[in-house]
């Protein structure tokens, strides 16, 4: 993804160079995990009805990812916060916080709760804001 010889760490101290890698690292982590989840998502596209084990075994191994992206994001909280500019992953935290309130109430036994999970097209809708930022970084390899 780095643009061929350009090194971006080039001339960061040591320290500095640890915590681009650690941002990076997250990154790559939060980006697979999220722009995977809204792929299954789509796939599947809950609309309140009853999903087949397929789909609710596909949506609950994206759940598990979801929270673990999710709690890496909260321990690295201070690091999120302070790489906003180059690599801003507030959005990408909000977006997997929805991913994973909408396959909580897409996963529910209840049908009534099935439908207030997000449908595929309000799910892409709210992804674009973490799209938005990810083409910014993306830029900027």
């Amino acid at each position: 993804m780095r643009r061929a010889g350009k090194d971006p760490l080039r001339g960061l101290s040591p320290e500095e160079r640890e915590v681009a890698e650690r941002i990076v690292q997250l990154g790559d982590r939060v980006l697979k995990t999220m722009f995977g989840t809204l792929e299954t998502y789509v796939e599947v596209a809950p609309d309140g009805r009853e999903l087949g084990p397929a789909e609710r075994f596909e949506l609950r191994k994206r759940l598990g990812q979801v929270a673990r992206a999710g709690v890496h994001l909260n321990v690295e909280r201070e690091l999120v916060d302070e790489a906003v500019g180059e690599v801003d992953l507030r959005s990408s935290r909000a977006l997997l916080r929805t991913m994973r309130h909408s396959i909580l109430l897409a996963l529910s036994d209840d049908s009534e709760t099935r439908g207030r999970a997000m449908s595929a097209k309000e799910m892409a809708f709210a992804a674009k804001p973490a799209y938005d930022d990810w083409g910014h970084i993306m830029k900027g390899r």
